[in-house]
């Protein structure tokens, strides 16, 4: 079988607590999501023969919508940033969460 960069040869449950920090590369938007599970990702395949490198990369959902990685995230414009342990906090203080980032959004249309 050959290999396919992006691909996820597998996956396991993360423990509860642990955080990915995304940022946009088009605005300083920082969002903290909850890190479901750890996938090791193809990064990079030869092209002569089936040899390929992994990294190991949060899954994570993404905008709400459904679970993605790192590798597939960047094609939207969106990096990891920082990986928190449970109970770490994020180095910027900047980061909010997406309930937050909504609710900042909503009281902005408002009209008073």
């Amino acid at each position: 079988m050959k290999h396919a960069e992006g691909s996820i040869l597998n996956m396991c449950p993360a423990q509860p607590g642990w955080r990915v920090v995304l940022r946009w590369v088009d605005n300083e938007d920082l969002i903290i999501q909850d890190i479901l599970g750890w996938a090791t990702v193809v990064t990079w395949v030869s092209s002569e023969e089936d040899r390929f490198e992994t990294k190991m990369q949060p899954v994570f959902i993404l905008d709400g919508n459904f679970p993605t990685n790192e590798y597939w995230a960047k094609d939207d414009g969106i990096l990891v940033s920082e990986i928190l342990q449970p109970k770490q906090q994020p180095s910027s203080k900047k980061a909010t969460t997406w309930h937050q980032r909504e609710s900042r959004e909503e009281s902005k249309k408002a009209v008073f």
